[in-house]
């Protein structure tokens, strides 16, 4: 599992303000999405939050990706480094309110 950089603070704006949460953290994100012809909603599948900070401290773990190599990639118009990013959503519904 990569790092997402986002914690459990973000989760309470994760269904209403999706986008602004990860401008906030990603400066840019949303015109680099936009410019790459991409939809910002369909690159974050889910509105939870998987912190590996108890795998990295127990563990030693050391993600080898994370959003920042996602954007890097995309900025360098490489969708490969994310398989699903023209793939619309699956079985996810609305964000109850």
């Amino acid at each position: 599992m990569a790092d997402s950089g986002l914690t459990a603070a973000d989760l309470p704006r994760l269904g209403s303000a999706l986008p602004a949460v990860l401008e906030e953290r990603w400066p840019g994100v949303a015109s680099l999405v936009q410019d790459g012809g991409l939809d910002i909603a369909d690159l974050v599948w889910g509105r939870r939050v998987y912190p590996v900070d108890h795998a990295r401290s127990v563990l030693g773990y050391r993600p080898r990706y994370d959003v920042s190599a996602f954007l890097d990639a995309l900025r360098r118009e490489d969708l490969g480094h994310y398989p699903y990013a023209q793939q619309s959503r699956w079985g996810v519904g609305p964000t109850p309110s």
